[in-house]
């Protein structure tokens, strides 16, 4: 698939994904204190994302593209 690159962009920076056919989310998780480090990361990730499609003619739909945090101070106790 033409998209099998961008697979090896997000893992090489540390994040996790869902591709579906016309759509791919990236995402990653972690404690809060982590927040700042982990918007760094995922921002390198973007510009390099965004570098890819550039060079694959393609582009992001900035229509549709959203950053979504969410934050819980709740632990899951085991």
């Amino acid at each position: 698939m033409y998209t099998a690159e961008l697979s090896h962009i997000i893992a090489r920076h540390g994040l996790q994904f869902h591709q579906y056919a016309d759509d791919c989310q990236i995402y990653v998780s972690s404690p809060v204190s982590a927040v700042r480090s982990n918007v760094k990361q995922f921002s390198r990730c973007l510009h390099d994302v965004e570098a890819w499609m550039s060079a694959s003619h393609l582009r992001l739909n900035p229509s549709k593209t959203m950053a979504l945090v969410g934050l819980s101070t709740r632990h899951c106790q085991t």
